[in-house]
């Protein structure tokens, strides 16, 4: 497979039905819109994390696939799930957790700088399609 492009720009709509079986509230509207922040929905982006410092830990890592999981922090996730959307996707919703209503969102860059705010209102509307497909009253 030639990963040497960016992939296909996977759908907001495509994003949100992916995530709606795990959170399909606000929890889901934020995941969509840091997805959307870190990769805007394609599916092999791949950008090299180069620090000034070369004595840090991740001096030369790498941001893999849709949902951005970073070669060093996330070495656990192999590069078969990072780089096929729907895993990651997947991936990404099991690790974010539950504590109550609480997610934690915090390893994603878009999302602890608050890049993702510009893209809330897009996977708003994406997840009240997809809810609404469901017939569940919008949010």
């Amino acid at each position: 497979m030639d990963r040497t492009s960016n992939g296909r720009q996977m759908s907001t709509q495509w994003i949100a039905e992916n995530v709606y079986p795990h959170y399909d509230d606000w929890r889901g509207i934020n995941i969509v819109a840091t997805i959307l922040a870190e990769s805007a929905g394609y599916e092999w982006i791949r950008p090299m994390v180069i620090k000034d410092d070369p004595s840090a830990v991740a001096h030369l890592s790498t941001d893999r696939g849709i949902c951005q999981f970073n070669s060093h922090w996330w070495s656990h996730v192999p590069d078969h799930v990072a780089f096929d959307p729907e895993a990651a996707i997947n991936q990404m919703c099991l690790s974010v957790g539950t504590d109550g209503w609480a997610i934690n969102l915090d390893w994603w860059n878009a999302y602890k700088s608050g890049a993702y705010e510009a893209y809330v209102g897009m996977a708003r509307v994406a997840m009240n399609a997809v809810r609404d497909h469901h017939g569940q009253p919008v949010i």
